[in-house]
């Protein structure tokens, strides 16, 4: 068996002084190190020493959850670029497993770091089981990072509570369009009847029509059908395309011969 290539911490740090790779990892983990005793770590699979990263070897030496987490999240922030994205990747699968399995600590650690949590791991929080990720995704549509607000948009329309609607509706107004179109196809997945009316007035925008047509067609219903065939008789051609394809994906014979 292969034996670990950091044996203690003393070791960890003399490669880190030595590799300007190794340094900028230990920069961030170092106040985690102060206070924890590592324990003895198991040797390596055959084949797998040079995917074994520093970040491995230093989570392997963290016995709370919480420190796991953050540090987790650290390598993930788009502001350090710490690892490539077969790692990053490999990192968000850890983090899913511990929303199932920990989900009070991954709501706590992501709580406090919600400021400044990276928006790769936003989609993570649908693995918290039995939606208790809601409030703090409903909190994330807040953020003033669009790529946060848009990933907070499309998690809820995969976790699909209701309570979620009506900051879903809130963010059909949002200065991005990318957070526009989440949260329409977020309010069309959890078949959102209140939202008929807000995605009726949207659909006249250009930007907007696609997905509140589709959304609308999702919701189905009296309501949604009356809002999709005043859609597929407006004027403007785009809105009309939109409105009448919309209408045909639900077998719809309302659609007018004259439509667009």
């Amino acid at each position: 068996m292969r034996t670990p290539p950091f044996p203690d911490i003393e070791s960890l740090y003399d490669r880190a002084f030595r590799e300007p790779v190794y340094r900028r990892a230990v920069s961030v983990v170092a106040p985690f190190l102060d206070e924890i005793e590592p324990p003895p770590r198991p040797p390596l699979r055959p084949g797998r020493g040079p995917e074994r990263s520093l970040m491995c070897e230093l989570l392997g030496a963290m016995d709370s959850v919480e420190d796991r987490l953050t540090v987790q999240l650290d390598l993930l922030d788009e502001n350090h670029g710490l690892i490539p994205m077969h790692r990053r990747e490999r990192v968000e699968a850890m983090l899913r497993r511990c929303a199932a399995a920990f989900p009070g600590a991954v709501l706590r650690i992501f709580s406090e770091r919600a400021v400044d949590l990276p928006s790769a791991v936003v989609g993570v929080l649908t693995d918290v089981p039995d939606g208790e990720s809601v409030e703090l995704l409903c909190a994330l549509l807040e953020d003033p990072r669009a790529c946060v607000r848009s990933e907070a948009a499309r998690a809820l329309g995969v976790i699909g509570d209701a309570r979620a609607v009506g900051p879903l509706v809130g963010a059909l107004c949002d200065p991005w369009s990318v957070v526009e179109w989440m949260a329409a196809e977020a309010l069309g997945s959890l078949r959102a009847s209140e939202a008929i009316e807000p995605l009726s007035e949207v659909l006249y925008s250009h930007h907007m029509a696609e997905r509140a047509t589709q959304a609308l067609a999702r919701i189905g219903g009296p309501r949604a059908l009356d809002a999709l065939q005043r859609g597929a008789e407006a004027d403007d051609p785009l809105v009309s395309t939109f409105a009448v394809d919309a209408m045909r994906s639900v077998g719809s014979d309302a659609v007018l011969g004259g439509a667009r």
